[in-house]
């Protein structure tokens, strides 16, 4: 675990961009931190995934696919990530499989909670708050959770 940990860290230090889909963008703004993110980094979007959200986008970059008919809005987030050479934000298994199987970094929001702190845009308190807020409704396995808990003590450390 401690070389994902690593690998999740290094990939922090390079992300400036990244394209989230509808499920991430409902989680972050519903949690209060998709403004922060979005002040941090680039979020861009296909329109199709911004239409799920059934929201006003201010957050985030919408942009245009070709072909629109001819794929789902999953396969949508995977191929505009890899065209433009972008790390994935999804909560779908799924999607970030297909992500990883394109070599493409890839997090949930969980991850972009604890990268808010490992930049110090959040405190610590701020971090206990919107993870309190996330777990009211969103749901991960208790190895995300484990593998986020030692992120979040490698971040502390780190941050001293």
């Amino acid at each position: 675990m401690k070389m994902m940990l690593n690998k999740t860290l290094n990939e922090f230090n390079g992300l400036n961009s990244a394209v989230i889909d509808s499920s991430s963008i409902i989680y972050m703004k519903k949690a209060g931190f998709l403004q922060l993110l979005s002040n941090r980094i680039k979020l861009i979007t296909p329109e199709q995934a911004a239409a799920e959200t059934g929201l006003n986008l201010i957050d985030v970059e919408i942009v245009e696919f070709e072909n629109p008919k001819n794929y789902e809005t999953d396969c949508i987030i995977v191929k505009t990530a890899f065209e433009k050479k972008l790390p994935v934000i999804s909560e779908d298994k799924e999607i970030l499989q297909h992500a990883a199987e394109k070599n493409l970094p890839y997090f949930n929001s969980l991850m972009m909670l604890c990268f808010l702190l490992s930049k110090k845009t959040i405190s610590a308190v701020e971090y206990e708050n919107f993870l309190g807020a996330l777990k009211d409704f969103a749901w991960y396995s208790g190895s995300v959770y484990k593998y986020a808990d030692e992120l979040h003590k490698i971040i502390i450390c780190n941050n001293g």
